[in-house]
């Protein structure tokens, strides 16, 4: 039975889609290191998935700005069966209200942010390719006859970006982190391809999560729905099957043996907000009564040192989108 099972990481597991995508992918029976820096919740979440699920589930607390943290975790998953076959990249830190203007955005809030979500990604991104690499190619899981002609996958990766990675939403930190997201993801997709691995991308709009809490309340929350073609928000386990698709052997080819198919894609699992268009959020900002806006976020940051900043920030390492 070991010799079968699968092993995923999921970075930033205590909350939101990375808490779902845990819960999912448990379902199905892999095996997890469950990675977040809040020790507390991802402790618990380990404990709870191990026993309702018969698996092992261990938790890992990690801070992805830290190379060497993030290499250990990598190892520790591998340690586990000798490889690493899924890796969730669900971590993420917002600091900003949308609406706001480029102008309000301020240097310690665009640093904290490129580094979580862009170079703490890249950490994930890298040493969980360079660790499948290493693998050997394990045999696909299809019921489709053509499958058995396919070769072997040494694993796959997803990242959570966002709807802020394909057009603007009024979060420049933000959405300039989330382009580059998908930059990563692209790339990384080109490079690996050749050795078994794929990398895609999941773009979620607007997901219920502790993240969306801080601008998202009984006051406005119909007037976000507006912007959304299904008339409200996701819920996180909506993108968490998005996710286990992703990893999954179903999103590989079946018609052609020569090549696995998903890699370098995304799926933008938003409600229809990019096709809906109207209103975004920087319409909201300034037309909606209710809606907190610039004002909240003015005073928001008014009262907060660069090390208060930085502490928000890291706590929200867990908080996908």
């Amino acid at each position: 039975m070991l010799a079968n099972t699968l092993v995923a990481i999921v970075v930033g597991a205590a909350g939101g889609i990375g808490k779902y995508t845990a819960e999912k992918l448990a379902s199905r029976g892999v095996f997890l290191l469950l990675a977040d820096i809040n020790t507390k919740e991802v402790t618990s979440l380990a404990t709870e998935l191990a026993q309702r699920y018969n698996i092992r589930a261990e938790a890992f607390t990690v801070d992805i700005t830290k190379e060497d943290e993030v290499k250990k975790m990598v190892e520790t998953a591998t340690s586990f069966t000798g490889r690493v076959d899924y890796a969730a990249n669900c971590a993420g830190v917002l600091r900003e209200l949308p609406g706001g203007h480029p102008s309000q955005t301020t240097l310690d809030v665009m640093k904290l942010t490129m580094a979580v979500n862009i170079e703490g990604l890249y950490l994930c991104q890298h040493y969980q390719a360079e660790q499948m690499k290493t693998q050997p190619p394990r045999p696909l899981k299809f019921t489709h006859p053509v499958s058995d002609h396919l070769p072997g996958e040494r694993g796959a990766i997803v990242n959570v970006i966002s709807v802020a990675g394909l057009q603007a939403v009024g979060l420049l930190a933000y959405t300039t982190s989330k382009y580059a997201g998908l930059g990563l993801t692209k790339e990384a997709a080109i490079a690996y391809g050749k050795h078994g691995i794929r990398v895609n991308a999941s773009c979620p709009g607007l997901v219920e999560t502790p993240m969306s809490n801080g601008f998202v309340n009984d006051n406005n929350r119909s007037i976000h729905a507006a912007a959304f073609a299904m008339g409200r928000a996701s819920h996180p386990a909506e993108q968490a099957n998005v996710l286990s698709f992703l990893l999954s052997d179903e999103s590989r080819q079946v018609l052609s043996p020569s090549k696995l198919y998903m890699t370098g894609s995304t799926i933008t699992n938003d409600g229809g907000y990019t096709d809906l268009k109207l209103p975004n959020y920087m319409e909201l900002n300034g037309n909606a009564e209710g809606y907190p806006g610039s004002k909240l976020r003015n005073e928001r940051e008014a009262s907060e040192s660069r090390a208060d900043v930085d502490n928000v920030g890291l706590d929200s390492l867990s908080l996908s989108k």
